[in-house]
């Protein structure tokens, strides 16, 4: 009986005593307004790289939208959503010199996002 306990003593000390919390994806989908808050873009933004999308006779799914019946705002999925904005806004050539800003404004998002994640994780 004494062995069991040490050992479940031993056990709890342990898990009070471990530094690095467990790390659990919040979900896999966003709606659009928490979307916008991890990546900081403004909406206008957001709204355009949807309609130069559409312009093109591709689906927003391409972005990561996911529109569910009965879900009044669509949802986003964010891996794919990033993956996005790097393949085709971050890497495409450049023509233009506001084509060069969005381009600066989109890694600093991206990199004030990593930068919230790596404070979460401490």
């Amino acid at each position: 009986m004494e062995f069991w306990y040490s050992s479940i003593m031993k056990l709890a000390d342990k898990k009070e005593n471990d530094k690095k919390p467990f790390q659990f994806v919040k979900r896999h989908w966003y709606p659009t307004s928490e979307l916008l808050e991890i990546i900081p873009i403004s909406y206008a933004t957001f709204n355009r790289f949807i309609s130069e999308l559409v312009k093109e006779g591709r689906d927003p799914s391409e972005m990561g939208r996911v529109v569910i019946q009965g879900v009044r705002e669509a949802l986003w999925d964010l891996g794919k959503f990033i993956n996005f904005l790097e393949t085709e806004k971050i890497n495409s050539p450049i023509n233009y010199d506001y084509e060069k800003t969005e381009q600066d404004q989109i890694k600093q998002a991206l990199v004030v996002n990593l930068n919230n994640q790596e404070r979460k994780s401490l």
